[in-house]
């Protein structure tokens, strides 16, 4: 599968697919925006309880990465389940760094996980 690694505008990096000729995230901000939508608009609704996740097309992880940080807050017992037909390996997972941008942007900026 031939990928190519895009930086979006929030300093986040996302996936393009040749083969789809599709981006695997918003390039205007894919952390950004699975903030938004996935953790604020979805998993801060629950807190202390039995969740299952399940996520078609897992991509990259970065929900799953984002679920696990926001959920030492709420201490939700989470069964996460993410399927993806072409999952992406680890080399690509290491190159695109998500935990490093969580460190960036949540632990030494509060504030820009709640916008």
């Amino acid at each position: 599968m031939n990928l190519k690694i895009i930086n979006t505008a929030d300093g986040s990096k996302t996936l393009y697919s040749e083969k789809h000729n599709e981006h695997y995230g918003n390039i205007n901000g894919v952390f950004t925006e699975a903030v938004h939508i996935f953790i604020n608009l979805g998993l801060k609704k629950f807190e202390h309880q039995n969740l299952n996740i399940l996520e078609i097309g897992y991509g990259s992880g970065l929900n799953a990465i984002l679920t696990w940080y926001e959920n030492q807050k709420l201490n939700n017992k989470i069964y996460y389940h993410g399927i993806d037909t072409n999952p992406i390996d680890l080399k690509t997972a290491k190159a695109i760094n998500h935990f490093e941008l969580l460190e960036n942007n949540i632990e030494f900026n509060p504030n820009f996980y709640e916008k």
